[in-house]
């Protein structure tokens, strides 16, 4: 398989699960080569509201900073290349 890179920092391996708004793939950051899912939103979130997607990201710069056992680590998201992305371990 060719590696396929996202975002210059993680490095696809396959492709999880897909719905209409996303796709969710299994992925390795390369600096830390640590295991990641990275979830990639599609066409259909550019027709919701700008106010819903900025408030998408500030949620993500929220959730980055919290840490317990009983909620998903959130370590990057935001947008980049014209699509909004999420990743976490």
């Amino acid at each position: 398989m060719v590696a396929v890179h996202i975002f210059s920092r993680y490095r696809i391996i396959e492709e999880l699960d897909r719905d209409s708004l996303s796709i969710l793939y299994k992925a390795n950051e390369e600096k830390n080569n640590l295991g990641v899912v990275v979830k990639v939103f599609g066409e259909k979130i550019k027709s919701m509201p700008l106010e819903a997607i900025l408030r998408f990201r500030r949620e993500i710069g929220v959730i980055c900073g919290i840490e317990h056992p009983n909620i998903l680590k959130v370590l990057d998201g935001g947008e980049c290349e014209g699509r909004e992305y999420m990743v976490s371990m």
